[in-house]
């Protein structure tokens, strides 16, 4: 089946803010800022600095309101007075750490704050049944509720007693969804009951019945907010935003005006994909008591309600023009923005590749087929790309090679495309051989040498002396005992003489099954080396899961919350490409395991808030069918 036929070269940017200084925020740079953050997230992208600057959004006056229907308390001391005094016990939101590896602090918090501190039914057990607080936890606070790093990662919350019991402790918030958070708090009383036009929106909109949500007849702010929800599960993005706006400006003293006008500016929750209005099974209700934060009890899905669930999420996140622009992964500037969204749409792409052949899925091919087109037509616009980015523009290249290798079994046109691409990606390639991701390493690298190698499996022209410079770039950072540098700065020493020691291996053990599966395929490292990479990885799993949910790197050997799907992905991957079959199942059972452990509350998967839940939710999928690749090799 052929998904997409537009073969003409994209056109050249525009580059109206080239001229543009960052200036405190003067009336003209408010408005320029607004401009270029509408631009970024949902029009063709419209700059092309090769700069680190990292532009932001600011609240306007109604969504600097969001969450400030609670009467917070913004001192322990106090809260702990009035707790005492009242007998009612602190409900203490925890925006952030003191000594925190978040990098998006303020985005967390607005996600919390626009998703739920803005239901009417947490505002008002809030402010009747406890003493609500919002603070950064002081040393002493830290130290008597373990609100440490690591130990505690924000956003979440915690419930302390009078007697200073902690009855309810909840963090790694990254679902946030109205009946898991109401359930979690004590019922207020006083709740007026829904008019029934609300309670037939909101039932519609939990049941994926969008259409039957435009329908109903109703002004009420519950009924509005409902609708412009729906839109945007429609993939009618700009007319959402649009009306999200129109009711921000129509309610600015109500919490749900506030919130309106947060997702209006696209920092709210619900846009950004953390905040579902879904149904979800009782057992996910037990999220945070049962499991840690937002991630489903054990056995809450199967592997297939899995792929339901995650394949709806996918579809219902493509915008109009077809691509996934939840990611405001900007570690190498706000630049580099366009290139990572043609990334993630490229991975949310094969996921849907995948998506076609599963049983469970047969009746949704249809629509599938829809989305897949539309996203294969994003990735292949060479407009949608910022050429002079250098930080993220490798994974552009790089994953829509993947996804075109992906297509060619069922598009014998592809060849062409592929060629084009796998040129486009050689083109990137240093000097000295690696290829850059913000900076030179091995696992860019490795990256490279696997859809270099897919593509001339499937008969596409591959520069051997790119592949050539490309292997001895990666072997030039492996220790002799597996293990493998994170950068690649090349030097006169044999790093292949040194050990990587303890430290060394846990800290790439992560990519080493990439690394040294990249020198496999290429007939420049043995079987065993890939077995001894993989056992590797499981036994150090830990030091790699550590890291899953922050936004930045952690202290912890070098990894990053963005690194984890990532790697689970090569992992995956490098599994598939062992001949010994036991060894194979075995570690197909393994991973397979630990990824049925992540699901998330309504069944889709996230590493970070920065990469995003359809990025998460497309690798964790696409995890799944390697799994069961390598459990089906060799069969009869």
């Amino acid at each position: 089946m052929k998904f997409w036929d537009n073969k003409k070269p994209g056109r050249s940017w525009l580059n109206p803010f080239s001229k543009l200084q960052w200036k405190p925020p003067t009336c003209r740079a408010t408005l320029m800022l607004s401009l270029l953050s509408a631009t970024l997230l949902s029009a063709t992208p419209s700059f092309t600095q090769n700069s680190m600057r990292k532009i932001r959004v600011t609240p306007n006056a109604t969504a600097s309101k969001i969450g400030t229907a609670i009467n917070w308390e913004t001192d322990y001391a106090t809260a702990r007075k009035k707790s005492r005094d009242s007998g009612r016990p602190i409900l203490w939101y925890v925006p952030r750490l003191a000594d925190t590896f978040m990098d998006r602090k303020r985005e967390v918090d607005w996600y919390m704050r626009a998703g739920a501190w803005s239901y009417p039914e947490v505002i008002a057990s809030a402010n009747q049944n406890y003493i609500p607080l919002m603070a950064v936890p002081g040393k002493a606070q830290a130290n008597n509720f373990d609100l440490k790093a690591f130990k505690f990662i924000e956003p979440g919350f915690v419930v302390i007693e009078p007697d200073e019991t902690v009855s309810l402790r909840i963090d790694r918030v990254t679902t946030i969804n109205p009946r898991w958070i109401t359930g979690l708090l004590k019922p207020a009383s006083d709740l007026p009951a829904k008019a029934p036009a609300v309670k037939k929106a909101q039932d519609f909109l939990f049941a994926f019945a969008y259409d039957q949500v435009l329908e109903v007849k109703s002004d009420a702010i519950e009924v509005q907010c409902c609708q412009a929800m729906a839109l945007f599960r429609l993939g009618r993005h700009s007319e959402s935003l649009e009306k999200f706006k129109q009711i921000g400006d129509a309610f600015p003293n109500h919490p749900l005006g506030w919130k309106a006008a947060a997702e209006a500016q696209r920092i709210g929750p619900f846009v950004r994909g953390f905040e579902t209005f879904a149904d979800i099974p009782k057992k996910a209700l037990r999220a945070g008591v049962d499991s840690k934060g937002s991630a489903a009890p054990e056995g809450t899905y199967t592997e297939g309600q899995l792929w339901q669930r995650g394949v709806k999420f996918l579809l219902s996140m493509q915008n109009e023009r077809g691509g996934f622009i939840d990611s405001d992964y900007d570690f190498g500037g706000t630049d580099g923005l366009p290139n990572v969204h043609v990334a993630v749409t490229a991975i949310c792409g094969m996921a849907l590749v995948e998506a076609r052949e599963r049983e469970e899925l047969r009746e949704w091919v249809p629509e599938i087929d829809k989305c897949l087109a539309k996203a294969i037509k994003f990735v292949a616009d060479d407009a949608n790309l910022n050429p002079r980015d250098t930080d993220e523009i490798f994974w552009a290249r790089l994953y829509r090679l993947r996804l075109f290798n992906r297509l060619a079994s069922t598009d014998p046109d592809m060849l062409e495309q592929i060629d084009q691409s796998v040129a486009g990606l050689e083109s990137i390639q240093s000097k000295e051989g690696n290829w850059y991701h913000e900076y030179r390493n091995p696992f860019v690298t490795a990256s490279a040498l696997w859809a270099l190698h897919e593509s001339k499996q499937l008969g596409a022209k591959v520069n051997a002396s790119n592949v050539q410079a490309g292997v001895a770039a990666l072997k030039a950072c492996r220790y002799r005992d597996g293990g493998y540098t994170y950068g690649s700065k090349l030097t006169t020493m044999d790093i292949n003489k040194r050990a990587a020691g303890e430290n060394g291996k846990s800290s790439s053990a992560g990519r080493m099954p990439l690394c040294e599966g990249a020198l496999m395929i290429w007939d420049q490292a043995a079987q065993d080396d890939l077995n001894r990479s993989l056992k590797s990885a499981f036994e150090r799993h830990d030091a790699m899961a550590k890291a899953l949910k922050y936004d930045d790197h952690t202290s912890s050997f070098n990894y990053g919350g963005f690194f984890f799907w990532y790697c689970m992905r090569s992992r995956t991957e490098a599994i598939t490409q062992l001949e010994d079959d036991q060894a194979r199942k075995a570690f197909a059972k393994q991973q397979h395991a630990i990824i049925m452990g992540l699901p998330e509350i309504d069944g889709c998967f996230v590493d970070s808030h920065e990469i995003g839940r359809s990025y998460g939710t497309a690798m964790a999928l696409l995890c799944f069918a390697d799994c069961e690749k390598a459990q089906r090799r060799n069969a009869p």
